[in-house]
């Protein structure tokens, strides 16, 4: 292209740009989302993150009271190896979902909306930060299985846009209503099974890197924990925040997009 007309395209996209609103920005992205499946890598959904960032109201968004509240993710989850059923819901096997913690790996889950609350702790300048994950699983001899895997972390203040993140641990359980002779026979036998050499050696590593301590048994209400005593830390940068909208990049690229419940 030659320089005077991609000047010329710059000039436009600047015009553009300074005369949006953020109604209309908001729009573009829902339906960029829309369109590409809430895919947040998809070039029309990262530009319009990206001019809807331009337009956040707030200069300092992570001191705001605003932050907290009860979230919903909006995009499509990041998880590796994800597929869709017939009535577009995200698909994961348990391994992925969990990144291995949780056994029968193989099982295949259908996620419902995750939500992601903030909340103030009554340590002060701490933040609890959750990602609440309701899914259910299939099984060929029986009703599904209801349950949610909820991931524990804290949050502080790093700068006016950004977050650190440590995470905690988190837990396993089945829902309300959820067959629980059946939750028991699905996930008993994999507590107690040993583990292959390849897991054993995994385990270990994961061990003395972030302090992980994986589920042994079920808990009295069925619920199966774990814990990482040497909380791995990131941080999140929090690109655009109001009362309706909060989007997010961590320390590893992923993008959340929420909307206020």
């Amino acid at each position: 292209m030659p320089r005077a007309a991609a000047t010329a395209g710059l000039l436009v996209s600047l015009s553009w740009a300074a005369a949006v609103t953020i109604p209309a920005a908001k729009c573009a992205l829902r339906s960029a989302l829309a369109d590409n499946g809430g895919n947040s890598k998809a070039p029309a959904v990262v530009a319009a993150v990206d001019a809807l960032s331009s337009l956040c109201p707030f200069e300092a968004p992570t001191r705001e009271s605003a932050l907290l509240g009860k979230w919903q993710q909006i995009n499509a989850p990041e998880y590796s190896g994800g597929t869709r059923d017939a009535s577009g819901a995200f698909q994961y096997t348990l391994g992925r979902l969990s990144f291995g913690i949780f056994q029968p790996k193989d099982l295949m889950c259908t996620l419902g909306p995750i939500l992601n609350p903030l909340k103030e702790s009554a340590v002060g300048g701490v933040i609890e930060y959750e990602i609440e994950i309701p899914f259910s699983i299939g099984r060929d001899n029986g009703p599904s299985l209801s349950a949610e895997i909820i991931n524990f972390a804290t949050c502080a203040v790093e700068t006016d846009t950004r977050l650190s993140v440590s995470f905690s641990g988190g837990v396993m359980r089945p829902a309300e209503g959820c067959d629980r002779p059946a939750w028991r026979e699905v996930f008993g036998p994999a507590l107690v099974a040993k583990p292959g050499k390849r897991v054993r050696v995994m385990n270990w590593l994961l061990r003395r890197l972030m302090g992980l301590i994986k589920p042994s048994q079920l808990g009295d209400d069925d619920a199966m924990s774990y814990q990482m005593t040497k909380a791995p830390k990131g941080h999140l940068d929090v690109l655009y925040l109001d009362d309706e909208l909060r989007i997010t990049r961590g320390n590893r690229g992923s993008l959340v997009i929420c909307e206020r419940l």
